[in-house]
């Protein structure tokens, strides 16, 4: 996710998030808000873009579903279950098998896939404060995602623990714990770029003699 630039403090609750205007681009966490404006790079849109259509054809003969972007989810805050004391938050791509967790404003619960792209402005808010919040829920998967061509997948073991995650390069293929989904790297990230480097022409200025032989004779 892009750029959180904003925290504002004082405990805002889940009822006044609801509030705010819906072309404002929030998220909730632990009553503060953080803005996620503007959008991302032209890498960052087009990996989140790449990893849409791969899982969506992937799944797309069973009942997970893949949603990008602008789903909202929501956790109860400290497990306390029909309380206006919610977190919220807007992961790059979301998947959901159980549909009944979503409704008109979103998934109420953990999904059962998280992927979230990094950005400069948003390292510390996706790998600190994010992953404890999904570690706290248990989501059972969450991806990290960097667009230099790394993916870090952490699964939910005993104790609803996330424990060492499993680090693919952009070569790598990606065994989901939801059935059927094998992603190949491959597939999502751009192709580096070969630079071609010569060695640098030597060129005379104008005006500046050829070098002559020990006999005085031109070599040029």
């Amino acid at each position: 996710m892009e750029h959180p630039i904003k925290k504002q403090k004082g405990g805002v609750t889940y009822s006044e998030y609801l509030s705010l205007p819906e072309s404002k681009c929030v998220e909730l966490i632990d009553g503060e808000l953080y803005d996620m404006s503007p959008p991302g790079s032209p890498l960052h849109s087009e990996i989140i873009t790449n990893l849409v259509l791969e899982i969506g054809g992937l799944l797309r003969e069973g009942h997970c579903k893949v949603h990008a972007g602008q789903l909202g989810v929501s956790f109860p805050r400290g497990g306390a279950k029909g309380s206006d004391q919610m977190d919220v938050v807007i992961p790059d791509i979301v998947v959901v098998c159980d549909q009944a967790k979503i409704d008109g404003r979103g998934c109420k619960g953990a999904p059962d896939l998280i992927i979230e792209v990094l950005s400069p402005s948003s390292t510390s808010h996706d790998q600190v404060r994010k992953l404890n919040l999904y570690e706290q829920n248990g989501v059972p998967e969450f991806w990290i995602v960097q667009p230099e061509g790394i993916v870090m997948v952490f699964s939910i073991q005993e104790a609803r623990r996330y424990g060492r995650p499993r680090t693919y390069d952009r070569t790598g293929k990606i065994t989901s714990g939801i059935p059927g989904l094998t992603v190949d790297l491959k597939r999502i990230f751009p192709a580096p770029t070969n630079v071609v480097r010569e060695k640098p022409r030597r060129y005379r200025t104008k005006g500046t003699p050829r070098s002559t032989g020990s006999n005085g004779e031109n070599n040029g």
